[in-house]
């Protein structure tokens, strides 16, 4: 599966809750804000192209 590159700048407190979360249930935190953008598009009623399977491969 083809993904872009893109680059986001967190405040530490942010960065350093989201590695906890993603250490946590054992992902990258790559990982981790593509399933919190995927469920962020779902609420809006925009569904995203991704397969759910896609972050558990």
């Amino acid at each position: 599966m083809w993904v872009q590159r893109t680059q986001i700048y967190l405040h530490p407190e942010q960065h350093r809750a989201l590695l906890k979360e993603a250490a946590q249930k054992g992902i990258s935190l790559t990982e981790l804000i593509r399933q919190i953008v995927t469920e962020h598009l779902e609420r809006q009623g925009k569904p995203s192209t991704v397969p759910k399977e896609f972050f558990f491969e």
